[in-house]
């Protein structure tokens, strides 16, 4: 507009059909809808409430004990059945609609100083997966800044607000809407697996195969079921995802708000011999689901996290040495002590073009609000949690009803024997800490090809992984291990006791060709060393990825043509989602 006004706007507009996942791969099992009574779908929503039937089995053999010859040999052995999942064609809207506006305000106070306000907004609609799968409906994200700012110092402040819509949990909506089409059992005589157990030994009397008795038991069981797609489904599918979890439904209400303000001043002016940076920060999260995704029944939650840092640089040895270090100071108020983090570097000039550099960095990582205060619903009675006491005591009562390895109370439902059930050991979770290594080279020869190499090497205490466990709340009997409907499961945050080590190495090669045209090819890998064998890590990680690219950034009469390709090479490598929603080798990738 003007030398001293300018502002921009942007929109954009994105509409698609989503992928649909339709991985049937059994969960419980290497079996099929058709072998396994208890199969259980990786995108088959509402297959994970699986009940032990025998105590049906036991009632009806009392009720007709000319039934021993059919009845007695079961009952040697635990018989899982699940409930029949929904297929996610038809359950979940796959149509993406994402809307999103930004827009920027600047003004020149003055030739070295400028103010800018800023926003940004998007909504939409988007099926993803983490734990579950999630269909986002109307959700809001809105980023709003201003900052005045000049060449030597900055000051900012910004606020990111959300609005989590109408989200519809698929796993756990699924069960519900199996639950109020048909009870899975009413206490008394019926429900559907009271008519499984009896559409199951009425096959078994006529000389039906087991397999066969099962898929009969569940034809009978299942009658009146809401269709995928009916008028019943839908009614029972909008009722339940439009009512918030803490009422019974399976609805988010997450409207939590992030302020962050944050200053830094450059005193080069001021000290001439070195370079000092300096900055303070402060941070506030406002967590406020309802009860929903977090522990915050009666008001928000609030965070605040407040750091400062320093940051000094030096270059000696006629200025071939540069020596930098910085220190940060940072307080969170879940947490009762403050941490310190240093780094320092070294970066050598071993002749023209050929830099040798050195790094070791000791740092604190405050656990986010996710692994400390998460308390979100993927599937029924089960839930990714974070480590706080706020958590594990006040809401899951773990010192009352102690927790379980999920593994262990898996073993005690096959076998019941109580004596394969593992306690899990748990404490409030707390800061991780880290030393890091990291030496590298990189030089220029002839002009034309640059090679740049590194290895680095960590080791952490306190490292933050997470555990799979389960506990009865309410009751100190073992044998509600049996029914989902009286345990919950969680996926736990927690502190490893053991060393974990990570380390890792890369190279690359870029080759000027000459007339615009350029290769490079890098090779770098990653590696986790986790003692903690309790841990489930999520590293999610090739050991290695290898890529190559070649192109030219300028060609023909008027250099006005461009191309570039590239190959990306990495090996298979193992794949845990978050919840036990997955795992899994996942294929080289080419």
């Amino acid at each position: 507009m003007s030398n001293k006004i300018a502002f921009k706007v942007n929109g954009q507009y994105t509409q698609a059909k989503d992928w649909v996942a339709n991985d049937e791969t059994n969960k419980n099992g290497l079996g099929t809808a058709l072998t396994d009574p208890n199969y259980n779908g990786v995108n088959m929503y509402g297959g994970a409430t699986s009940v032990d039937i025998n105590p049906f089995l036991e009632a009806a053999l009392a009720g007709n004990p000319d039934l021993a010859p059919i009845v007695e040999p079961l009952l040697t052995h635990s018989n899982y059945v699940s409930r029949t999942g929904y297929a996610e064609y038809g359950y979940l809207d796959n149509r993406a609609r994402l809307f999103k506006v930004n827009g920027e305000f600047r003004y020149k106070i003055s030739p070295d100083i400028e103010a800018i306000a800023s926003a940004t907004f998007g909504t939409g609609n988007i099926v993803y997966t983490n734990d579950t799968r999630y269909q986002l409906k109307g959700f809001k994200v809105g980023q709003y800044r201003l900052e005045v700012r000049s060449d030597k110092w900055f000051v900012r402040a910004y606020t990111t607000q959300e609005n989590s819509g109408k989200t519809l949990v698929a796993g756990p909506t699924a069960q519900y809407i199996n639950e109020s089409w048909k009870t899975s059992y009413d206490g008394n005589v019926g429900g559907w697996y009271p008519e499984y157990t009896a559409g199951l030994l009425n096959a078994l009397a006529t000389g039906t195969s087991l397999t066969d008795a099962h898929l009969q038991g569940r034809t009978l069981a299942d009658q009146g079921r809401a269709e995928l797609g009916s008028a019943i489904f839908n009614r029972l599918k909008d009722s339940i995802s439009n009512t918030p979890i803490s009422e019974g439904g399976t609805l988010f209400l997450d409207r939590s708000k992030l302020y962050n303000a944050e200053a830094q001043y450059n005193f080069s002016d001021h000290i001439k011999f070195m370079q000092v940076i300096a900055g303070v920060n402060w941070r506030l999260y406002s967590l406020n689901s309802k009860n929903t995704l977090f522990p915050d029944k009666d008001k928000p939650i609030h965070v605040n996290e407040y750091s400062a840092y320093l940051q000094m640089a030096k270059r000696v040895m006629d200025e071939r040495l540069n020596i930098a270090t910085s220190f940060r100071y940072d307080k969170n108020t879940l947490f009762a002590q403050p941490r310190l983090t240093s780094r320092a570097s070294l970066v050598y000039d071993m002749q023209r073009q050929n830099y040798l550099r050195f790094s070791y960095q000791n740092a604190y990582s405050f656990p986010s609000n996710i692994q400390a205060l998460q308390n979100t619903l993927n599937g029924y009675n089960s839930f990714s949690s974070g480590g706080s006491s706020l958590l594990l005591i006040d809401n899951y009562q773990f010192d009352r009803y102690p927790p379980y390895t999920l593994e262990s109370v898996q073993k005690f439902q096959s076998t019941n024997d109580p004596k394969v059930l593992q306690q899990f050991k748990f404490d409030d979770i707390k800061p991780q800490s880290v030393n890091a290594f990291e030496l590298g080279y990189a030089a220029m020869f002839g002009k034309r090809v640059m090679v740049d190499v590194l290895g680095y090497f960590s080791t952490w205490k306190n490292f933050i992984g997470y555990a799979n466990v389960a506990n009865t709340p309410g009751t100190d009997d073992v044998n509600a291990f049996k029914d989902h409907a009286t345990y919950v499961q969680y996926n736990v945050a927690f502190n490893g006791g053991e060393t974990v080590n990570t380390y890792g190495y890369a190279a690359s090669v870029s080759v000027d060709l000459g007339k615009n045209f350029m290769t490079k090819a890098n090779y770098y890998s990653d590696y986790l060393k986790n003692k903690n064998n309790s841990q489930i890590n999520n590293f999610n990680t090739p050991n290695y990825h290898f890529n190559f690219e070649f192109g030219n950034s300028g060609f023909g009469k008027k250099q006005v043509w461009s191309f570039s390709t590239s190959l990306r090479y990495k090996p298979g490598y193992y794949y845990v989602v978050s919840g036990g929603l997955r795992r899994g080798r996942c294929l080289a990738q080419l």
